[in-house]
């Protein structure tokens, strides 16, 4: 048996003692679609989410792209799913202002919202339409987009191609053009799955590829060329043999043309050269730095987030969260200033970590670092500590090139938080959005202040959150859009100041179910 089947087989049997008496007479069809090997089983549903567990939004917040985790093992894979918002905005607000007279809303519209929209029996305020398809009225979810990934696909990171990027390659006349590549860590192969996004004229998506070409006659499947799980022969001799297990998280720098990737267990982390081999379009690992974290007193680490300290600046600072220990890790990548195009040598570096608890940190005692978020001009850092929960503050602004990396403030928050987002809201100031995942609860932090402003309920087992770009067209703007993992939705939440709704979940796309507790 092979180091990486074996570690498969560890993985799938901590899976299943963590979900409980599964039927057994399933695990050996379950591992050989882990595996690869065969698709049995169910196949996902190419018009719903389950479990969503990533979000991305295209520049212009026209599309939205989820993705569906399989937690429970029903179905032989995961999914991509893509979401027309222009749509789901159009249906909700049919409902949301049902007597408005300034907007024509044609009669399709109106049957569209009739046959999939309603108002939530527990909260008439609240707004809910099918994203599958009911009958012949379709649903939010654009079903003949869906692709199938592998198990456990995490969060999304978008890249938005033009005609610089390394691997561009122009498209025949009168084919749609290569706009978006997404990328997405899977942790049951484990790999990072990555999904050109072509539309025509830039605009309109027309096809998910990744491997299997723009058929839409059945769910199409990632190819084994679109999943990169080891480094590509040229570089074998000197780069980790295979990508870690459990990846987990991303920092995409679009200008350098590289991804890290932060490990969920035993706290590695990994590079991939966006361009990889110059003969190649695919991308390439390229540097692997095994168990970089720090270990807790029962032996375990793992990266939780990464984010970049300025976006402007490639060759720049990034931080990383360990899960298992109070530290956050600093580390830069060499070869960032090399044209992306070549064969550059990109390697990761590691600068000093913040240690948060005694002696050498602020806290007595503290661990279980999770998400984080950067002030718009770099200088704080905003990071999510679960013990106890707390959004810590610290001050990265440079002296002589290097982050001063101050501890300056702690605001206690909600239990178990996991995910961050930060904007610009009244009067300038920032706000700090911390998804908690336990209590159903999105707590928004007024960084300057360093209080509690304003509690939002997300729904239930809310993951990740992402708010609408302000390139968005104006209809788009002012919304922020939650993965309620554990009912099987999107939540929409108002972010516009001047809105009687300010900072209330108003939407759902899908119907819950199945509701965690």
């Amino acid at each position: 048996m092979s180091t990486r089947t074996y570690r498969i087989y560890i993985a799938f049997g901590a899976l299943l003692l963590a979900l409980g008496a599964w039927p057994l007479a399933g695990c050996q069809a379950e591992l050989d679609g882990i595996l690869g090997t065969e698709k049995p089983g169910l196949d996902p549903p190419p018009d719903r989410f389950f479990f969503p567990t990533g979000l991305a939004l295209s520049p212009d917040g026209r599309y939205l792209f989820v993705s569906n985790g399989n937690s429970d093992l029903k179905y032989n894979g995961g999914t991509m799913t893509v979401v027309d918002m222009g749509e789901a905005i159009a249906r909700l607000d049919t409902l949301w202002r049902p007597d408005a007279t300034d907007v024509a809303r044609p009669q399709d519209l109106l049957d569209r919202v009739e046959a999939t929209c309603r108002y939530a029996p527990q909260n008439i305020q609240l707004v809910e339409c099918h994203e599958e398809d009911v009958g012949s009225t379709p649903g939010l979810v654009m079903s003949d987009l869906t692709v199938r990934m592998g198990f456990y696909p995490s969060f999304i990171a978008l890249e938005q191609v033009t005609p610089d990027t390394c691997y561009w390659t122009q498209p025949a006349q009168g084919e749609d053009q290569l706009t978006y590549r997404l990328y997405t860590p899977v942790r049951g192969d484990p790999s990072l799955t990555y999904i050109d996004v072509k539309t025509t004229d830039g605009s309109a998506v027309t096809c998910l590829d990744c491997g299997g070409g723009c058929d839409t006659t059945e769910i199409r499947d990632c190819k084994a060329d679109y999943r990169l799980e080891a480094p590509s022969a040229a570089r074998r001799e000197y780069v980790h043999e295979t990508l870690p297990a459990e990846p987990f998280a991303m920092a995409l720098e679009p200008a350098g043309g590289f991804l890290i990737l932060a490990h969920l267990a035993g706290g590695s982390l990994s590079l991939v050269d966006l361009c990889g081999d110059p003969t190649s379009e695919a991308p390439d690992l390229v540097d692997v730095l095994l168990g970089a974290m720090s270990q807790d007193p029962e032996g375990r680490s793992g990266g939780f987030n990464i984010v970049q300290r300025d976006p402007s600046d490639p060759c720049g600072w990034f931080y990383a969260s360990n899960r298992a220990a109070a530290q956050l890790m600093t580390l830069r990548v060499a070869g960032c200033d090399v044209d992306a195009s070549a064969d550059r040598g990109l390697r990761l570096v590691v600068g000093p970590s913040i240690i948060l608890t005694a002696p050498f940190g602020p806290l007595e005692s503290g661990a279980d670092l999770r998400g984080m978020a950067m002030s718009a001009d770099g200088n704080r850092l905003f990071a999510l500590l679960r013990t106890p929960p707390s959004l810590l503050v610290f001050d990265t602004s440079l002296e002589d090139g290097q982050p001063r990396n101050e501890f300056l403030d702690a605001v206690e928050i909600c239990p178990k938080p996991s995910v961050m987002r930060v904007r610009t809201g009244p009067q300038g100031r920032t706000l700090a959005y911390t998804v908690c995942f336990a209590s159903g609860e999105i707590y928004v932090v007024d960084t300057h202040d360093a209080q509690v402003v304003d509690r939002i309920e997300a729904g239930g087992g809310p993951h990740d959150l992402v708010l609408m770009p302000d390139t968005a067209s104006p209809e788009l703007q002012g919304f922020g859009l939650v993965s309620n993992f554990g009912e099987h939705t999107v939540g929409v939440i108002d972010l516009r100041p001047d809105s009687e709704t300010y900072h209330q979940l108003i939407g759902r796309l899908g119907w819950p179910e199945e509701l965690m507790q």
